[in-house]
């Protein structure tokens, strides 16, 4: 597939969900930070991590996959699902800073079993979000979750964690926080505004039985 072909594709599939995120999302203002440990309410824990929550959109030869990244390194390290951009030509990154488009160069490292690849992104200086230990995580607790679920950017979703389990030797976050198509990748917030999961998957015979891997 040609870069040219991909890039007006990626511009299509960008175009069409910013145009629909524009007829229903309201802009949200912040409110004084609390300290540091202090519980955050979902408009702060956005406010303070906008730009670090991108667009991923990964292109194949007869496929087209929607999702989300955050960036873990201010050197453009990107962290998202492995399903989103595995077997593509092309991976291309909204930039949330500016809404400019740049490439994915490489994967940096993945892990097969927990769904998850480091993309280097041509980009110099990204905000990154800020990692908690989910090792403390406990059934109950409240989550923030911060996707792109059909291309509408930056959506906010809450809910709780609902079980903790494990998945090839992995623990998994099961959570009630509504995720879409496109929210793969997706960081999950805790309520202190610290990244606990990554959002990998949904049970479609179930009713929003959704699922992340634990950051650590």
């Amino acid at each position: 597939m040609r870069a040219s072909r991909f890039l007006a594709l990626i511009l299509l599939a960008i175009g069409i969900r910013a145009a629909a995120a524009a007829l229903g999302h309201p802009q949200v203002r912040s409110t004084p930070r609390q300290g540091a440990r202090d519980p955050k309410t979902p408009t702060q824990i956005l406010d303070e991590n906008r730009d670090s929550i991108a667009v991923i959109v990964a292109g194949g030869d007869r496929s087209l996959n929607l999702g989300t990244g955050f960036f873990v390194q201010s050197k453009g390290l990107l962290l998202t699902n492995l399903h989103v951009a595995e077997g593509m030509d092309l991976v291309g990154v909204k930039l949330p800073s500016s809404g400019s488009v740049v490439w994915a160069r490489y994967a940096r490292g993945f892990d097969s079993d927990s769904d998850l690849v480091v993309l280097e992104v041509e980009t110099a200086a990204a905000k990154t979000a800020r990692l908690g230990d989910s090792d403390e995580v406990r059934v109950g607790e409240p989550i923030v979750v911060v996707g792109n679920p059909e291309g509408l950017e930056q959506t906010v979703s809450n809910g709780l964690v609902s079980a903790i389990g494990e998945l090839n030797g992995r623990r998994l976050f099961q959570i009630s926080a509504p995720v879409s198509e496109g929210s793969s990748g997706s960081p999950v917030f805790n309520e202190y505004g610290e990244v606990i999961g990554v959002v990998v998957g949904s049970l479609q015979s179930g009713q929003n039985l959704n699922f992340a891997v634990a950051i650590n």
